[in-house]
């Protein structure tokens, strides 16, 4: 290997229609609401307010696709009930919540890191998929290369996109492991940061406003 590896990722962005029972157009249902009169909603209207945070009509609706296509993804069905389309909503919102709520702690602690923190990380556990494109065909990793091709500013589109997604990653595992330090098993780590995550939800300050958007 005595050229620079540039760095391809493919970024897929999935993007769905809602669903609802009773109509189907190709392959994904229809969204059939039960507004009389569709009405046009901003992006940035205000679907929800968490702890001071407003969770937009377009935040919502993107996150709500990614919920529908992952169900989708999984279970191969394209029409749903409507009862099956609210724990689908549910589902989105509830990822909000919890979203705002990771990040808000996340500062709070000081446990969020800058691109150069997220790198130094990736070059010393580098995930699988980065691992196996900088591998060779007898099975030794070269760091050096990730190392190059992560901060080679030809890849600087690619390597926002990994950071991005990475840093999540990262900083939710040092979340976990702040509010579960006192813990001594895998197991006794996700009870306790489950039961911290639910009275967390239960004490914050939200306003619902899903109904008023045809989210239900």
């Amino acid at each position: 290997m005595k050229r620079i590896l540039l760095l391809c990722l493919l970024v897929v962005l999935a993007t769905a229609p809602d669903l609802r029972a009773q109509e189907t157009d190709s392959s994904l249902a229809k969204h059939v609401t039960r507004v009389k009169t569709p009405v046009k909603h901003a992006a940035a209207d205000t679907v929800g307010v968490v702890n001071g945070v407003v969770i937009t009509y377009g935040d919502f609706k993107l996150l709500l696709s990614g919920t529908i296509n992952d169900f989708v993804g999984r279970t191969g069905v394209h029409v749903v009930t409507d009862s099956v389309y609210s724990q689908l909503v549910d589902t989105a919102w509830s990822r909000a919540m919890i979203d705002i709520i990771e990040v808000s702690e996340i500062n709070n602690r000081k446990l969020s890191l800058t691109d150069s923190g997220v790198i130094a990380l990736l070059l010393e556990h580098p995930p699988e998929y980065l691992r196996k494109q900088f591998t060779d065909s007898v099975g030794a990793f070269h760091k050096d290369y990730l190392s190059i091709a992560l901060n080679d500013p030809r890849n600087d589109t690619t390597v926002r996109d990994i950071l991005a997604g990475e840093r999540i990653r990262l900083e939710s595992e040092r979340l976990v492991a702040s509010v579960t330090r006192q813990a001594k098993s895998d197991s006794a780590r996700e009870r306790t940061f489950k039961a911290w995550l639910r009275r967390t939800r239960m004490q914050a300050r939200i306003i619902d406003r899903r109904m008023n958007f045809g989210f239900y």
